[in-house]
């Protein structure tokens, strides 16, 4: 996520925990240092977990990283990658999985990734659109890979929440400090929330919750007694079908 004041411009960088909605790390740098350098220098993965990255974050140097420390990844393929497929496997089409594939990396840039690759293509029933993953997953079925790919949708999400409920879009201030530190508030302030969240057992949403924090903060009355499960709002037209990925 990119944020701007009138003279600084920030990039904030960060996972989120896909069964906990909660950011795992957050990595802010100034606007013009490219994601995929703030990502190599200050961030790791732990073995054995699932990193989701959109095609902006492939660089298959970084990829053979994570691939011979254990990590695994799944990310969309780019257009223009050359590679030859060693081994086909079945798939149901009716279910728009189009392929299942077996692959290595042939260009010059490719050969830095040392290994093979599971390519699969897949309709998507959603858009219509076909969309090519990359993975070095080979255990898990093909829909659980779309899925933990739709998964990502969470960052965005989460993103969406910081600039609109957490209102970072404008800054209080307009050098390098005053802009982190307000960055730094919305984070801390998200995570409060969600230990709300999660201490109380609600499935309130964060809007919901900042509604009810914010407009309650000064009563003498237990937090327990004022979150629960608010009542469904209708917050679009009758009809209009709210597409998330």
């Amino acid at each position: 996520m990119c944020v701007t004041s009138t003279i600084y411009a920030t990039k904030l960088h960060t996972a989120i925990d896909v069964a906990n909605d909660l950011p795992q790390f957050a990595v802010i740098t100034p606007g013009k240092v490219h994601d995929m350098r703030a990502i190599k220098n200050e961030v790791s993965f732990p073995p054995k977990s699932t990193v989701v990255v959109d095609r902006g974050y492939i660089d298959y140097s970084w990829l053979n990283e994570l691939n011979q420390t254990g990590v695994y990844f799944v990310t969309k393929s780019k257009a223009n990658m050359k590679f030859k497929v060693v081994e086909s496997r079945p798939t149901n089409r009716t279910r728009g999985h189009m392929c299942d594939q077996v692959i290595y990396l042939k260009s010059a840039v490719g050969s830095k990734y040392k290994g093979k690759l599971r390519r699969i293509s897949y309709n998507c029933p959603d858009t219509g659109k076909r969309l090519t993953f990359i993975t070095n997953r080979f255990d898990l079925a093909v829909q659980t890979i779309c899925d933990l790919y739709k998964a990502r949708w969470k960052v965005e999400l989460f993103f969406k929440t910081l600039k609109q409920n957490l209102k970072i879009k404008k800054f209080l201030g307009t050098t390098a400090n005053a802009v982190k530190a307000q960055i730094l508030v919305a984070l801390i302030s998200f995570l409060l929330l969600q230990i709300l969240r999660f201490s109380f057992k609600t499935s309130i949403s964060i809007p919901d919750l900042m509604a009810v924090v914010g407009t309650l903060l000064l009563l003498k009355q237990p937090l327990k007694d004022l979150i629960g499960d608010l009542p469904r709002v209708t917050r679009h037209p009758p009809g209009l079908q709210l597409m998330l990925f």
